[in-house]
């Protein structure tokens, strides 16, 4: 910038930005996801816990793609909220993206957890999808 090299200068301002950016995110990850949601739940603010986990998951998504733990994680937060919500459907759909995350992240014990929870949502409403999972 200071020789007169505007548009050089441009991407690496947004370069740099960037980089602040997600190291910003990085930081602030643990708290967005474990303690922000778990205070409004405590508060009884269901409706803000679950658009706390909804920005959460789309942080992970857009900045943090290959977390594939922590989306599974706020996913499944997502899924379970709406469970006790009595909400089965939109629990359904956020078991069956957690379990995608799940997979991909490719731990055994908590993928064989998530299709428990799944089974466990699907009963009472189709119980041989519950069966089949």
């Amino acid at each position: 910038m200071y020789s007169n090299k505007f548009d050089e200068a441009v991407p690496l301002f947004e370069e740099s930005c960037n980089i602040i950016l997600q190291n910003i995110l990085q930081n602030i990850r643990p708290c967005i996801t474990t303690t922000w949601d778990y205070t409004w739940g405590r508060k009884g603010e269901l409706s803000k816990q679950a658009d706390c986990l909804v920005r959460s998951v789309s942080i992970y998504e857009n900045y943090f793609p290959a977390k594939y733990g922590e989306i599974a994680i706020a996913l499944s937060n997502l899924s379970s909220l709406y469970y006790s919500l009595d909400q089965r459907p939109q629990a359904i759909e956020y078991a069956k993206r957690a379990l995608v995350y799940r997979e991909k992240d490719g731990d055994a014990s908590k993928l064989s957890l998530s299709c428990c929870n799944l089974s466990q949502f699907y009963i009472g409403i189709d119980n041989e999808q519950a069966e089949n999972i």
